[in-house]
C-alpha cells in the first residue's frame, strides 16, 4: 500500500500536474459547458498495482482511486479546460492515543512521518519547551514501524518542528511550531503523526482538456466510461469520510486500517473483552502479544481504536537536545 501511495504521489499527479505549465488557466467558470464531462476516465500506465482511475461526478467533486487508496478534489470547467482542484490535507502533527494494559505505568509512541524533514521533535514538560530530536538523519534507514517506549504517563506532550521551504529544506530563521498536548485520560500508547508545514505549499491542481468527448492529459487521452454501480458505492463511501478522522483504528504493529472498515459486519466484530475489533476467521487467541509475522499474514486481524487528542499550537523557539531518540545504521 505505502509504494501505491508514493507512486501516486511521485509519478500519477506529477503527470497530471504537467498540463499546469502547458495550458493557459482562466478561472472564471464557463456559462455552457461543452458536453457532459462526469463519468470515469483511466489515468493509468498498464501498471496493475500503481495505475488509477478518474471519477469525474455531477455535482463538481471527483475521485482518484488507487490501489490503497484515493485522492478527492473538486473541479469546474472553463471553455475545454477542465480544472481538477486537490482537495488539501491538513499539515503539521496529529496525535491519537488509548489506553495499552500491557505497557502499564510506560508509554510507547510510534513516530509516522517523522523521517521526513523538519527536524521534528518531543519533549514531555511543555512549559519548560525542552525537546530531543527524534530522528538522525540516517532515518531513512530505519525499520518500520519506528516507535519508542518512555517511562511514565505524562500530563503532555510537546511536538516541535521548524517550517520547510519549496526545496523541502529547514526555511531559514524559520521559527519552530510548538503543538501541546494534554493527556487528561492518562493514555499510554500512542501514534504520532508528522506532515511538514511548507512556507510555500505547492499547488496540487492539474488540467485536463476535452478533446472529442475525452480528456487529454498531457497528450495521454482517456475515452470517458459510465459510472457502473460498484463506482458509484465506491465514490460515495470514500467523499463521506471525514478530512480530519477523531479516531482512527491500527494493529499491534501501527498498521492503519482504512477508514469505515468497522462497517463490514461479516468480515469485523467487537470484542468488548479486548476493547478491539476481530477479524473473522483470521484472529488467533493472543496472537497480539506475538511478533508479526514476516509475511505480514497476521496484520489488521486485531484492531484497536486510537482517539484523537486535540493540541493547542503556538510559534516560537524551544530548548532542542539535537542528540536523536532513535539512531540508524547507514544501510550499505
Amino acid at each position: 500500500m505505502r509504494y501505491c501511495q508514493l507512486f501516486v504521489l511521485f509519478v500519477l499527479i506529477p503527470a497530471l500536474l504537467v498540463m499546469s505549465c502547458k495550458q493557459p488557466v482562466h478561472l472564471a467558470k464557463h456559462t455552457e459547458p461543452v458536453g457532459d464531462i462526469t463519468g470515469v476516465y483511466n489515468t493509468g500506465n498498464g501498471d496493475p498495482q500503481g495505475g488509477g482511475a478518474l471519477y469525474v461526478l455531477p455535482d463538481h467533486r471527483f475521485v482518484i482511486g488507487f490501489f490503497g487508496g484515493a485522492l478527492t478534489g473538486t473541479w469546474e470547467i472553463n471553455d475545454t479546460t477542465v480544472l481538477f482542484k486537490q482537495q488539501v490535507k491538513p499539515t503539521g502533527f496529529k496525535v491519537y492515543g488509548r489506553h495499552n494494559k500491557q505497557l502499564g505505568n510506560n508509554i510507547r509512541i510510534f513516530f509516522d512521518g517523522f523521517a521526513s524533514s523538519g527536524t521534528p521533535a518531543i519533549g514531555f514538560e511543555p512549559v519548560t519547551k525542552k525537546v530531543k530530536r527524534v530522528f538522525d538523519d540516517s532515518s531513512n534507514n530505519a525499520d518500520f514501524p519506528y516507535t519508542s517506549k518512555f517511562a511514565s504517563i505524562p500530563q503532555g506532550i510537546l511536538l516541535a518542528a521548524r517550517m520547510v521551504d519549496e526545496t523541502g529544506q529547514i526555511a531559514v530563521d524559520s521559527a519552530w511550531r510548538m503543538y501541546v498536548y494534554n493527556n487528561p485520560d492518562k493514555y499510554n500508547d500512542f501514534v504520532a503523526k508528522y506532515t511538514p508545514e511548507n512556507t510555500h505549499p505547492k499547488s496540487q491542481n492539474f488540467y485536463g482538456i476535452i478533446k472529442a468527448g475525452k480528456l487529454d492529459f498531457d497528450q495521454k487521452a482517456s475515452e470517458k466510461k459510465p459510472f457502473t454501480k460498484n463506482d458509484r458505492m465506491f465514490t460515495e463511501q470514500l467523499l463521506s469520510l471525514p478530512v480530519n478522522p477523531d479516531k482512527a483504528f491500527y494493529d499491534p504493529y501501527y498498521t492503519e486500517a482504512e477508514p469505515g472498515f468497522e462497517k463490514d459486519t461479516l468480515k469485523y466484530h467487537f470484542n468488548a473483552q479486548k476493547n478491539a475489533y476481530i477479524k473473522l476467521r483470521s484472529y488467533t487467541e493472543g496472537e497480539e502479544s506475538k511478533p508479526q509475522k514476516q509475511d505480514g499474514s497476521n496484520g489488521l486481524n486485531i484492531l484497536y481504536q486510537y482517539h484523537e487528542i486535540r493540541a493547542s499550537v503556538t510559534s516560537g523557539q524551544v530548548n532542542l537536545d539535537a542528540k536523536p531518540i532513535v539512531t540508524t545504521k547507514v544501510r550499505n
